[in-house]
């Protein structure tokens, strides 16, 4: 056996159990004309007995892969696990419903994945609530561990330990369906900012992106950055306060006809914010302003046409008024610390930051996030939650599609201000390329993580907004 690529102990959801496992990920291997992938999990505490199938989010599923999938991040493609023709959603992957597990014993299970080919020296592993373990190499060993695939000729045998259960995997047939997804990683191409003004707050947004030229229907981009903007509303605004979505032109054309198209403008994001569930408790008001209050000359001081102000001029402002902090006495105390046991995984935490303390779910959560990492066309980000008082669900702080999603964490490029957000299925926007939204354990601290779209070489800094939990400015690495 190579030596693994990944060895960590993380606290994973098991059912009735506060299991924390260690997990091992070895190097891929082409095995019978396929990528074969190995893990080894065992429970590291005592009481952390844990029932079958947590590699997977069950309802039927068969194979323990089955909801797991390795990642191109070079060329964006998912790929999922080697299908059976013979069988409907069979999968070449060890069985998952296995039993309840024993905490002395280490399980290896094994998966097969198609092979993209040999200009492909690594590829990323998106392991739902194990995390995703990025660039695990493909080994030139074609041999495959003793026991974990069986049909396969001059295949080593499984050899007796108390200490070890293998759960082989079946030797793909020649028929195997090859199973895989395009990847979607957006950018928001315009200006996305804040900023305030006297008491209040306000979320800028350029509408040459939200809107095509003389158009006030919002483009797809557009789209994308009003639900941005709604993140922001729906963690810092008073909704008890009226929110004003205002309108702005430029300088050219008719007043008559700049009046009526910054009034489509602001009623389209109106309809849009009033649509996302993070801003639709909000009292929206659209008004639009044509050319009036612009932030930019629109020509130059020789009075020749200045063709970069009027850009900014053009624009949409969302004002609203913050929500009250807080009262200090309100806020929860630990009854007791979370013992070292149950820490993180040691990383290098250089340039990590840790946010204060946020009130969520009737518990307070400690929030550390990491240095953004580059991985081919994607960026790799990565937070530890640990709630403190309670036992907590958090799925509806970070999720944007679905329940169990964290597609509302977003980068942003604070220089100039595009947002880089979670990469997804290009035909379905909440199968979000990170780690699935869990129950935590009060005291057990759980790594989240996932890809965004990939941020240029010159960025040497990204805001990674938490949305509901918070932002902070990290370091950019790779």
């Amino acid at each position: 056996m190579p030596a693994p690529v990944y060895d960590q102990v993380r606290n994973i959801y098991g059912g009735a159990s506060k299991a924390r496992l260690r997990i091992k990920v070895y190097p891929l291997q082409r095995v019978a004309g396929a990528l074969l992938l190995t893990v080894d999990y065992s429970a590291e505490n005592p009481e952390g007995v844990f029932g079958d199938g947590w590699f997977t989010r069950g309802g039927g599923v068969k194979g323990v892969f089955d909801d797991n999938s390795l990642i191109d991040t070079r060329h964006l493609v998912r790929y999922l696990p080697l299908q059976k023709a013979t069988s409907k959603n069979a999968s070449y992957s060890s069985e998952s419903r296995m039993g309840t597990q024993d905490h002395a014993v280490t399980y290896r299970v094994g998966g097969f994945f198609p092979d993209p080919g040999p200009d492909t020296s690594a590829l990323s592993l998106d392991l739902q609530m194990g995390g995703i373990v990025p660039a695990i190499p493909i080994s030139n060993d074609t041999t495959p561990p003793a026991g974990l695939v069986s049909g396969l000729p001059g295949a080593p045998a499984a050899t007796e330990r108390n200490d070890l259960k293998v759960w082989p995997v079946e030797t793909p047939r020649a028929d195997a369906v090859t199973v895989h997804q395009d990847i979607t990683a957006e950018v928001g191409g315009g200006t996305v900012a804040e900023g305030v003004g006297g008491a209040q707050g306000v979320v800028t947004v350029n509408a040459d992106v939200l809107f095509a030229f003389d158009s006030a229907e919002l483009s797809p981009k557009g789209a994308a950055l009003v639900a941005r903007a709604a993140t922001i509303l729906g963690t810092k605004a008073d909704p008890g306060r009226p929110v004003q979505v205002i309108g702005y032109t430029d300088a050219k054309g008719g007043d008559s006809y700049n009046q009526q198209l910054s009034s489509a403008r602001a009623s389209s994001v109106t309809t849009a914010l009033a649509k996302n569930a993070q801003a639709s408790r909000l009292s929206l008001r659209p008004e639009g302003r044509g050319a009036k209050n612009p932030i930019a000359p629109n020509t130059t001081p020789a009075g020749e046409d200045n063709p970069a102000g009027r850009a900014l001029n053009r624009r949409v402002e969302i004002w609203y008024t913050p929500r009250p902090a807080p009262a200090t006495a309100t806020t929860p105390v630990p009854t007791s610390s979370p013992s070292p046991a149950a820490a993180a995984p040691a990383t290098d935490d250089e340039g990590a930051v840790k946010l204060p303390h946020v009130t969520l779910v009737n518990s307070w959560f400690d929030v550390t996030v990491h240095p953004a990492v580059r991985d081919g066309k994607l960026t790799l980000i990565s937070f530890d939650l640990t709630p403190q008082q309670h036992d907590a669900w958090l799925a509806s702080g970070l999720s944007r599609s679905s329940w169990q999603d964290i597609g509302a964490v977003e980068v942003t490029d604070p220089a100039t201000h595009r947002v880089y957000f979670a990469a997804h299925n290009a035909d379905k926007r909440d199968e979000v390329v990170g780690t699935y939204a869990s129950w935590m354990y009060a005291g057990n601290t759980y790594r989240y993580s996932l890809y965004v779209a990939g941020l240029p070489q010159d960025v040497s800094t990204a805001s990674v907004s938490l949305a509901t939990l918070g932002t902070a400015t990290v370091p950019v690495r790779g």
